[in-house]
């Protein structure tokens, strides 16, 4: 079918004939790799693109390089190889050539190329590039009906061979994959039409081994183009022409995409920024989207016996732990996202800078076309007599109807401001998606701490019904032990037969010997915090064993402690929390200190002393003299107590001296310094809490 609509081929000469006196370009010139082709308006013109991006045109009248002609550079695009191997086919409107306009790609670069031949000037203008050619060079290529083929082809990066054909619409300047391929991978390759146009011949090359290849592949053009551009081909050849002196070139059309501003979508091609972008941001949501699966655990049906729940690796830190290292990729996401929206303010400021120039080129060529418009209708009507004028003026509309479609910057830019806005708006939203992730992870580790300490208090306050796991979980906890840590822990106990009673009357020595536990001072600590709990839960439901010599009168009678605010009693004076505590302990109505009450007031005196300094004392003379008191009580019990008071005694010296300055001068110091006495001298009796609940255990067994 194509043959029937084709022009007849040219006549074949097979001859070669030597030029003599001939020069083309200069003795360096790297000709590798150059292609050429002839043009002008007499079809006297050999055109020469070749390394590194020269241009150079040749008179075949002369056989001589033409003399000053400008802009002879050609633009290419940053790339670190320059123009060869690449290629070059005149531009064609309905199968026509138009005279002195070429095309030419080459890997990153797509060039519209005018030559003026009466100023001896080149002019270019951008055509997109196909993306999958980017990086290809040494392929063949051919031209038929305003369309380009490009066979094959190798990668100048990886030197990756493709057998892929690739097709160049010259009228919509958009690029297509056929679907028909070469057999094997090549490049190198030579391709020619037939004499009537059906068929394309691919000759010789290089395979993938980088060996010669004697090949000859012959390709249908039906199969390389579409039904219905075949039929769009048939109805423009099928249409008549008028004959008449002069070849009349055909005046283009456009369509109403082109007369009309700002009616398109189009966006051409876009930033390689913008597509780097819109990937990360495409990962940032598939990465949200696997963390948008919770890491949640059913509390309310959560056994606690299991000692698997607790430790430093048990199940809850390790739920932590996943929580943690999820939040770190928000926040990685969160910083990513921030990035990105600069680098989109960058971008969109570039292109709207780019749109506003656009917009100014594109009114100025539309005034233009207007009076090429006009002038073409008026010399219509006088084409009898002016028909040499008609010709130059179709050519000159024709060049500027060429640079209103291959120059559609503007309709460009206006598709990818459309783009940048929708990309804008997914960046805001993947910041928010962002921070409320961020809230929940923190949220449900917060809510897995709570619920750890109050399961954690709960299993305390029932140390009288311990069984073995609670003993290990209770020993695991305080350590801070391993997931399989407690499990031996709980087989010791087992093995050993170690209830509750039996766990409260191990000493130290006992429980670093029985548990393996490495540091004498990591058993002293378990055996201290359970003589705590013991402390803090007595078995009877009361308050605290150390309160209890306290007379209800100084108590809350709702929550049965003593107050913190200061207390006004019946015999008229104000008391206040460590007073109170002090005056109870010390009392021979309530203690001796032969009595077992002697060694519970030492808790008594130890909540004395974390109160110094940290809740208001409205009498100063009250706060001194129960330091006073609290220091010679424990100076004289030192022993039955099994203190080392010498710290203790030091500060009590220091505290008498300051009580003996009177100099008014010094006033301020002085307060200063009881108050760094008192804050440090709580600090040292919070250190002995806990070996005096050990000491009360003691008096408990004897």
């Amino acid at each position: 079918m194509i043959h029937q609509i084709f022009k007849e081929p040219p006549p074949l000469f097979n001859t070669w004939t030597n030029i003599p006196h001939s020069k083309i370009g200069e003795f360096n010139d790297n000709l590798e790799g150059a292609r050429g082709l002839i043009g002008g308006y007499d079809n006297d013109l050999l055109f020469i693109a070749h390394f590194p991006k020269n241009m150079q045109v040749i008179d075949l009248k002369t056989m001589q390089n033409m003399s000053q002609v400008q802009n002879a550079t050609l633009p290419k695009e940053e790339y670190e190889f320059g123009v060869e191997h690449c290629a070059f086919v005149p531009l064609t409107i309905g199968d026509e050539p138009v005279t002195n306009h070429y095309i030419l790609f080459c890997h990153s670069t797509g060039l519209l190329i005018k030559f003026d031949e009466k100023n001896r000037a080149f002019q270019y203008d951008t055509l997109p590039t196909c993306k999958a050619l980017r990086n290809f060079t040494f392929y063949s290529f051919f031209h038929l009906y305003d369309f380009l083929f490009v066979c094959g082809g190798m990668s100048s990066t990886d030197k990756k061979k493709s057998k892929n054909i690739w097709k160049f619409a010259m009228k919509k300047k958009t690029w297509s994959e056929c679907s028909v391929t070469l057999p094997i991978e090549s490049s190198s390759t030579c391709a020619i039409m037939n004499h009537d146009y059906t068929y394309a011949h691919v000759i010789g090359g290089t395979n993938s081994a980088e060996k010669r290849q004697k090949i000859h592949i012959r390709i249908n053009m039906e199969e390389l183009l579409e039904k219905s551009e075949l039929l769009q081909i048939v109805q423009e050849k099928m249409q008549p022409r008028k004959e008449s002196c002069l070849s009349i070139p055909q005046s283009i059309e456009l369509g109403d995409e082109q007369k009309q501003e700002g009616e398109t979508d189009k966006i051409g091609e876009m930033p390689r920024e913008l597509e780097e972008i819109e990937k990360a941001m495409s990962d940032i949501q598939k990465g949200l989207q696997m963390l948008q699966h919770e890491i949640h655990m059913d509390w309310d049906n959560v056994n606690w016996n299991r000692t698997d729940l607790w430790g430093s690796d048990g199940l809850v830190s390790e739920l932590n732990k996943k929580l943690n290292k999820k939040t770190f990729e928000i926040i990685s996401f969160l910083t990513c996202v921030s990035k990105l929206k600069q680098n989109l303010a960058e971008i969109l400021d570039r292109t709207q800078q780019a749109s506003k120039q656009n917009l100014k080129r594109f009114q100025d060529t539309q005034l233009k076309l207007v009076e090429k418009r006009d002038m073409k209708n008026s010399l219509k009507k006088e084409l009898d007599n002016v028909m040499r004028r008609y010709v130059q003026c179709v050519n000159e509309w024709n060049v500027l109807a060429l640079e209103v479609q291959a120059d559609d910057s503007k309709q460009k830019t206006d598709g990818l401001m459309k783009v940048l806005t929708s990309t804008i708006e997914t960046n805001t939203n993947l910041l928010q998606r962002c921070k409320e992730s961020s809230n929940k992870m923190v949220t449900s580790q917060q809510e897995n701490k709570e619920r750890m300490h109050e399961q954690l208090k709960k299993l305390k306050s029932k140390w009288p019904q311990w069984k073995e796991h609670h003993i290990a979980i209770f020993i695991g906890q305080t350590l801070n032990s391993t997931k399989r840590q407690i499990h031996d822990f709980c087989d010791t106990v087992r093995h050993n037969h170690i209830d509750v009673q039996s766990f409260s009357k191990m000493t130290e020595h006992e429980l670093a010997t029985t548990f393996h536990i490495a540091e004498f001072l990591d058993a002293c600590l378990v055996h201290d915090s359970f003589h705590l709990v013991r402390y803090m839960y007595p078995i009877d439901g009361g308050r605290p064993i150390g309160m209890q010599c306290i007379p209800d009168v100084l108590l809350c009678p709702i929550s049965r402690t003593i107050m913190k605010d200061p207390v006004i009693v019946t015999d008229g004076k104000t008391y206040d929390q460590a007073s109170i505590t002090i005056d109870a302990c010390l009392h021979r109505e309530y203690a001796s200190l032969k009595s077992e009450h002697v060694y519970n007031s030492g808790i008594a005196h130890v909540v004395l002393a974390v109160n110094v300094g940290r809740h208001h004392i409205t009498n100063r003379e009250n706060k001194e003299n129960s330091i006073k008191r609290f220091l010679k009580y424990i100076k004289q019990n030192q022993n039955k107590l099994n203190l080392n008071c010498k710290l203790i005694t030091i500060y009590a010296k220091k505290f008498k001296n300051i009580n003996n300055l009177r100099d008014v001068r010094n006033k301020q110091n002085i307060e200063c310094s009881k108050y760094k006495l008192n804050k440090t001298l709580s600090k040292i009796c919070e250190k002995f809490m806990l070996r005096i609940g050990a000491l009360n255990n003691k008096q408990d067994k004897c």
